[in-house]
């Protein structure tokens, strides 16, 4: 037994703040952002079904129904900003085209170039040997932006910009951590395989998945977890996985996948038609808050 521990202690003690990195994310991000979503659910419930009553009276509501949705709205439009404070990606003002640009395609190669530039200087600094990036320079970015794209390339060249600032950062964090290298970064997804780029139109919450693979030991890999889990900084951990190939062996592979999350006030909670949940009107199919699949 003594043996066993002397030669896993450090993989067993990464394990444990791994699980209490995790339950303390939960207890206090994550579980009360579930209870202010639920929260906005039903009230929206509430608000249809008062929807409901109103065309119920074929157009003739009275005063009283009038004022239950006015109070039911306000209730709800609370509840989602208390909701999008604590999830919302907020993007960096320097990744925002500016307002009296006119090619935004543009724009975005030249903070590319940038962004590169800047990631190439940074590395050999970051930690005790470095971090190495990947060879390609091309972070993921498969494709080239087209106008109606732009702003949504500039997203993930954000959100990109974030997991690499975040794997310089981990031995800060974490003193004996090691980033070794980034041996991966996928800005779009699913995009070679001709998924759409960017999330489907008319939702109230948007995905921008980013992926990113890289070569660390376990603190490294805890720090970054607990990085994208910050609030007022958070990123939606969709994918996550260490794997070591020998448990002695100092480094393992670590793979993220995650989504920064965007607010369309307009945007559909749930049902989109009136009334659906009670059983009236047609058409207009509902959407979802949350859309399964790769953006």
């Amino acid at each position: 037994m003594d043996l066993f521990w002397r030669e896993h202690k450090r993989f067993i003690l990464g394990v444990g703040a791994a699980l209490l990195a995790g339950l303390l994310v939960y207890l206090f991000i994550i579980g009360p952002a579930r209870e202010k979503a639920a929260r906005a659910r039903n009230d929206l419930r509430t608000v249809q079904q008062s929807l409901a009553q109103l065309l119920a009276t074929r157009g003739q509501p009275t005063d009283d129904l009038l004022g239950r949705a006015r109070e039911d709205l306000e209730r709800i439009e609370k509840s989602v900003a208390s909701v999008s404070s604590d999830i919302a990606f907020a993007m960096p003002r320097e990744f925002r085209v500016p307002e009296r640009e006119k090619s935004p395609g543009f724009f975005f190669d030249t903070l590319f170039n940038q962004v590169k530039s800047e990631m190439k200087r940074k590395a050999p600094k970051a930690g005790p040997d470095g971090v190495r990036l990947p060879a390609d320079g091309k972070f993921g970015f498969t494709l080239a932006p087209d106008p109606k794209s732009a702003q949504e390339f500039l997203i993930r060249l954000a959100l990109v910009n974030r997991l690499v600032q975040s794997a310089f950062d981990a031995p800060v964090l974490f003193k004996k951590a090691v980033v070794a290298e980034i041996l991966g970064l996928q800005a779009l997804p699913g995009a070679a395989q001709g998924a759409p780029i960017g999330p489907p139109p008319g939702t109230f919450i948007q995905r921008h998945p980013v992926e990113m693979q890289l070569r660390c030991d376990f603190s490294a890999f805890v720090a970054l977890l607990h990085g994208f889990c910050q609030k007022g900084a958070f990123l939606a951990v969709e994918r996550v996985r260490f794997v070591k190939e020998d448990q002695l062996a100092p480094h393992g592979v670590a793979d993220f996948g995650v989504s920064g999350l965007t607010i369309q006030p307009d945007g559909a909670l749930e049902g989109s038609a009136p009334g659906a949940e009670a059983g009236g009107g047609s058409g207009g199919g509902g959407r979802s808050i949350f859309r399964r699949g790769r953006g």
